[in-house]
């Protein structure tokens, strides 16, 4: 009895550290592979290095961006961070 006395809040601090760490960091996750996986020619992005640029062509984990008129770079699909803010939009 005095074991289990002792697994039981070891264990319940498992319980609660999946929840609150291991569950929400698997949701973001899946949710970045799913804007990965829809990115297509035409849509503006944000780089993790703070470049927005237009996707121009999307092939196995390259992206070509055109970031300006006529200067297009290709980077790793994994450096587009999120959808870049509408041009115009206020950013706080």
């Amino acid at each position: 009895m005095d074991i289990a006395a002792q697994i039981v809040p070891f264990l319940l601090i498992v319980v609660v550290f999946i929840f609150l760490f291991w569950m929400p960091q698997r949701r973001q996750q899946k949710e970045q592979q799913d804007f990965w996986n829809k990115l297509k020619a035409g849509d503006r992005v944000l780089m993790n290095s703070g470049i927005i640029g237009k996707v121009v062509k999307v092939r196995e984990g390259i992206v070509t961006l055109e970031i300006s008129p006529d200067v297009k770079i290709d980077c790793l699909l994994q450096s587009i961070n999120r959808p870049a803010p509408e041009k115009g939009a206020k950013t706080a």
